[in-house]
């Protein structure tokens, strides 16, 4: 299994040419997915992800996100998956794509808490 980074850019071009295979995979808590999340996600939280293998239709492209990008990278490199998949780790996670003003994004339940989850403490 490989492991690649992509960005907010390559993102919106990966579901651009292959929008029907890519499966953007939101390794975060419920609670968070409840905030904000990607258009279309599966939600699977990296402690059920690790769990088992991943099993994927041929042809899926799946993407691994979270609220920063560093539990998706975990999550990438544990993940017990086909040899020859490749599986994305979306680098910045959802708050780069935020502050980008990512069409791709949706507010869930708990949008009210947008402020509070993407607060950077100093």
């Amino acid at each position: 299994m490989n492991v690649a980074d992509i960005g907010d850019a390559e993102l919106n071009a990966l579901i651009g040419k292959n929008k029907e295979n890519v499966m953007i995979i939101d390794v975060r808590e419920p609670y968070e997915y409840e905030i904000i999340r990607f258009k279309g996600s599966r939600l699977i939280p990296v402690r059920e992800l690790l769990r088992g293998e991943l099993k994927l239709e041929p042809g899926t492209i799946p993407v691994l996100v979270c609220r920063t990008g560093s539990r998706s990278m975990i999550a990438a490199r544990n993940l017990r998956a086909a040899p020859d998949l490749t599986v994305y780790n979306l680098e910045g996670g959802i708050a780069e794509s935020y502050w980008k003003g990512s069409g791709l994004l949706e507010y869930g339940n708990n949008a009210k808490m947008i402020n509070n989850y993407f607060r950077v403490h100093i």
